[in-house]
């Protein structure tokens, strides 16, 4: 099962649609690495990819340094596949959780919920920063994707992984990229066999 594609040093989900690159319909998906341009350059890709018309994409952005992290990955990958903003942002919905206040991280959680209505795509980026936080974004994000029958995409930079969110995710995935432009993947935990692949840039 081919998971990720380099194509000319550009990093591409395999796929039009997530599940299909993954093999699974809803749960959750976590993306570790400690490279961190690497989960923002896949998961921009992720997300004007897996965009439509009738469903929405929420990203949900708890990590400090996202503004400046994230935006020059997802306007090269817009640049890449011919996406203008105005487009993406008919789809896509950007929701802070910086926050470590747990009455503030409720009210703006509730506000994703009330505007969830057909959601297939839910980015999470991300965890390692803040533990409170981390568990109340994991279980919740796990109940709405559940609900919702979404993918849930969750970017975790963090030097150990987190019991709580490998335990209730369906996939789990161990970046690294390598220094001939290619990427390993493993693919640690996944309804099928695990495996490793090595991708190479075309």
């Amino acid at each position: 099962m081919k998971t990720l594609v380099m194509e000319n040093g550009k990093v591409w989900v395999g796929a039009p649609k997530l599940e299909r690159v993954m093999g699974i319909e809803h749960g959750l998906i976590v993306l570790r690495s400690r490279d961190k341009r690497l989960l923002h350059r896949l998961a921009a890709t992720a997300l004007l990819k897996n965009r439509d018309a009738d469903a929405k994409t929420f990203y949900l952005y708890a990590a400090p340094d996202f503004l400046n992290a994230y935006a020059e990955f997802i306007t090269k990958a817009s640049q890449d596949l011919g996406i203008d903003w105005e487009t993406l942002m008919q789809t896509a919905h950007f929701s802070n959780f910086s926050t470590e206040s747990p009455t503030k991280m409720e009210e703006q959680w509730m506000r994703v919920e009330e505007n969830a209505e057909d959601t297939r795509l839910v980015v999470l980026d991300s965890v390692g920063y803040h533990a409170g936080r981390d568990a109340y974004l994991v279980d919740r994000l796990n109940r709405l994707c559940y609900y919702k029958n979404a993918i849930g995409l969750v970017l975790d930079s963090s030097e150990e992984p987190n019991p709580t969110l490998e335990r209730l995710a369906s996939v789990v995935v161990d970046l690294n990229a390598r220094d001939h432009g290619g990427i390993e993947v493993f693919l640690r935990k996944h309804p099928r066999l695990p495996q490793t692949i090595f991708l190479m840039s075309g």
